[in-house]
């Protein structure tokens, strides 16, 4: 499910080789600033250009699953506070630095 909505949000990539990016350099970029993922492929291995935006945003999508990977790892670990644990927790630190 999680790739469905990448591929709604991030629109699907245009594909074109290392040569031709050579030669359409300016109009790639042009087109990046734009939102249009590029896909550059190479006898050496394939890279993906994205704008700085985008590549935030993924960064962004990243790490919230990875919280929520943590928290759940937690959960099924039993490694998880009640609402009364963590408040007299809050308030006992916040004691100590008065």
């Amino acid at each position: 499910m999680y790739v469905k909505v990448y591929i709604v949000d991030m629109g699907l990539p245009k594909v074109k080789s290392a040569t031709e990016l050579r030669g359409d350099l300016f109009s790639t970029i042009q087109d990046v600033l734009k939102g249009k993922i590029q896909i550059i492929t190479h006898k050496d291995g394939d890279s993906v250009l994205l704008s700085k935006n985008q590549y935030d945003k993924l960064m962004d999508k990243i790490e919230t699953l990875e919280g929520i990977s943590r928290g759940l790892k937690d959960l099924t670990e039993g490694k998880v506070y009640s609402q009364n644990e963590v408040y007299k927790n809050l308030k006992k630190h916040m004691s100590k630095g008065r």
